[in-house]
């Protein structure tokens, strides 16, 4: 966790609910390592398939539509050339 103010809530939350910092600490990045992991892994760019994540109280993470049609462009360039 690099982000002084994200560690000072992950003291914080620590110390009220009784949890080690490490553990803390683990609790706050699995949400995101899991976005990253989901969007880096599972994104196929060719077929145009870019799953949607919803993490309750952070919002829903997706591939907006203008995106999607940059990358659409992009494969019928690509196709064109090879």
């Amino acid at each position: 966790m690099q982000q002084k103010k994200v560690r000072d809530i992950a003291i914080q939350l620590s110390k009220k609910y009784n949890i080690p910092l490490p553990d803390m600490i683990r609790i706050c990045e699995i949400p995101m390592d899991f976005l990253a992991d989901t969007m880096s892994k599972k994104a196929d760019k060719k077929s145009l398939y870019f799953p949607s994540v919803r993490i309750t109280g952070l919002g829903i993470f997706y591939c907006t539509n203008g995106k999607r049609e940059f990358f659409r462009k992009l494969n019928e360039k690509n196709n064109q050339t090879s």
